[in-house]
């Protein structure tokens, strides 16, 4: 493995992230949250966003020029369970387990109630990387010159351009447009060290000890 020198570095990996740091003793506090992606054709026209029952999206994508079928993409359902769950990738084909044959036809019949003559192109997923308390982590470890920049959930391409200028700024010692303190990797640390994230009892004795 060859090294990389410099000044400062940033751990902006989604879901990755974690277990890049994780053997160096850095907390990265994060999930990832299966996202699933329904893209069909339909002779139905949408020139706007639309939102579905159960929380579902749906996105005008433009128009298939062979058919003249209007595309669209339906996203909006979530699992919780892990990196290792769900589909296998192999080379082009795809494997689609149980839950996930469930949760992309829960998505297609969603969608054929409100549009005509549906027909799937595609069917896939992502993990997103989310936070305890669904706001990123961006900033400064607890190494001087490592940082993170990761976390938001399904927010990513919403809040890309400004968790980078944040960083940026954090880096060169700028003064920040926004409160930094929020995003903070570090805020969860207390909360670790006085137990808030183990158990009650564990709370409880630690609770004690500060008191004492």
């Amino acid at each position: 493995m060859s090294s990389v020198v410099g000044d400062s570095f940033v751990v902006a990996a989604g879901t990755g992230s974690k277990g890049i740091v994780s053997h160096i003793g850095v907390a990265c506090p994060t999930v990832p949250v299966k996202g699933y992606l329904l893209t069909f054709s339909s002779t139905t026209e949408l020139t706007c966003n639309m939102k579905l029952p159960n929380k579902m999206f749906v996105a005008p994508m433009g128009v298939d020029e062979e058919g003249g079928k209007f595309i669209y993409r339906c996203s909006g359902l979530a699992e919780f369970g892990g990196a290792e769950m769900g589909v296998d990738w192999e080379g082009k084909e795809r494997i689609v387990g149980t839950t996930d044959r469930a949760a992309l036809d829960q998505m297609r019949g969603v969608v054929c109630e409100d549009f005509a003559d549906v027909q799937v192109i595609d069917e896939d997923y992502g993990f997103r990387c989310l936070a305890p308390d669904d706001v990123p982590l961006i900033g400064r470890t607890k190494y001087q010159n490592l940082y993170l920049n990761t976390g938001h959930g399904s927010k990513g391409w919403t809040m890309g351009a400004g968790s980078g200028k944040l960083c940026a700024q954090l880096i060169l010692g700028m003064q920040t447009d926004l409160d930094p303190s929020w995003y903070d990797p570090l805020r969860f640390q207390a909360r670790k060290d006085f137990g808030l994230l183990g158990s009650g009892a564990e709370f409880g004795q630690k609770a004690k000890l500060q008191n004492a």
